[in-house]
């Protein structure tokens, strides 16, 4: 979902900043993951209230469901399931602080959390992850694939920094309705973007609809009139690697090798054994008969 984009790095708690001012520009402050964590916690409940729910999932994630949100323990063991999906073969590189994970049960809690902390209502609908706060926001009204979704965005920027916006939102979008076959594995089922999808590549404007033009496409590309059929493109090429077990061969690969090849498009090829350009009628007939 649409997120705010970090003008400077996440701030440190105050508990910090004495260690972090004493350190070598070129050294990063040690965290103590535990006293950090413990941080946030008490900022969720000052934030909240001390009735806020509160559980960690894998030593990263702080899942925090809203006074009075009933169906916590759902979206509790739904992330418990997602993070250890996720740390499975797939991210490697895990956040160096907390994630705290906000869950509001109606969409005036969630609304209302925003305006009291940013001053207006909540940028989606849905739910987003603020990397200037480093905290994942989700509107459970509108159901729970908002937290699969935005749980990934923070790890891909701990795994793969500088992944483009296209590939970051594919990925998570793709997780927006997970489905976990058997512990520890996760893939993506047909959601809500499909028609827009089919539309555009049976109409005249279907070349652009290709998943080919989403190689080197920048974020300002990704984000403009077009950002819905963008969304459904990255997140529809992102199943079609899955079904085919090359997601995240894909993934890894790019991410090693991503200043050699920051379109990507050379590491599709390695990996399908074909350009993004000769793939896409493949694909295109992939998507259609879905």
């Amino acid at each position: 979902m649409p997120r705010p984009v970090a003008s400077a790095p996440p701030a440190i708690p105050p508990a910090f900043a004495a260690s972090a001012s004493s350190a070598p520009a070129s050294t990063p402050p040690a965290i103590d993951r535990t006293a950090e964590r413990d941080a946030r916690i008490r900022e969720a409940k000052a934030l909240l209230g001390p009735s806020a729910q509160v559980q960690v999932v894998d030593d990263v994630f702080i899942i925090i469901g809203a006074p009075g949100y009933a169906a916590y323990p759902t979206a509790l063991e739904l992330a418990r399931k997602a993070a250890d999906a996720y740390f499975h073969d797939r991210i490697t590189i895990r956040p160096s602080r907390s994630i705290p994970v906000y869950v509001f049960g109606t969409t005036r809690d969630y609304d209302a959390f925003c305006v009291a902390q940013e001053g207006s209502r909540c940028i989606s609908p849905l739910g987003f992850y603020d990397p200037q706060m480093r905290r994942v926001m989700v509107n459970a009204q509108n159901g729970l694939g908002s937290l699969t979704h935005e749980m990934m965005h923070p790890l891909i920027e701990s795994d793969f920094p500088g992944a483009p916006d296209w590939f970051d939102e594919g990925v998570a979008s793709l997780f927006g309705k997970a489905v976990f076959p058997r512990p520890g594995e996760v893939h993506g089922a047909k959601n809500w973007r499909l028609p827009e999808l089919k539309r555009a590549l049976a109409s005249p404007r279907g070349a652009q609809a290709g998943m080919d033009q989403l190689f080197g496409m920048s974020e300002y590309q990704f984000r403009d009139a077009n950002q819905g059929l963008h969304y459904a493109m990255a997140r529809y090429l992102c199943q079609w690697l899955d079904e085919r077990n090359l997601l995240w061969t894909f993934y890894h690969r790019w991410r090693d090798q991503f200043a050699a090849d920051p379109s990507g498009a050379r590491t599709f090829e390695q990996v399908s054994g074909q350009t993004p350009s000769q793939a896409n009628p493949m694909w295109v007939k992939w998507v259609q008969a879905l």
